[in-house]
């Protein structure tokens, strides 16, 4: 994928199924050239890869490798937005850019 000039590699290490929490965690490792890649890139890049919406998915962590141009990258990826906003806190969901529908105050 290139992404602002840039190459990004994407290898996808493992998918576990978590029945209870309607998600599937995906371990990954991600080869660059120059600075990490930015979470919606990597959210964008896992999409494409494993068939989801990228808006019911979130980057977890990212965790590069000191003197190499990898990082390991742990990702959900939700099967329903209500699950997703009931379980990740709003600072998470905030970071990744994911749209929440604000609560309506009834006009009184």
């Amino acid at each position: 994928m290139q992404v602002d000039g840039e190459k990004m590699k994407l290898v996808i290490n493992k998918k576990i199924e978590e029945p209870l929490l309607s998600r599937e965690k995906i371990t990954a490792t991600v080869e660059f050239e120059n600075a990490i890649p930015a979470r919606n890139d990597i959210i964008a890049e896992l999409a494409k890869k494993i068939d989801a919406k990228p808006e019911l998915m979130l980057v977890s962590s990212i965790t590069p490798s000191f003197g190499s141009r990898n990082a390991d990258v742990v990702a959900y990826a939700y099967k329903l937005k209500d699950v997703l906003t009931k379980i990740v806190d709003k600072k998470i969901i905030a970071k990744t850019g994911i749209k929440q529908k604000k609560a309506e105050v009834p006009a009184q």
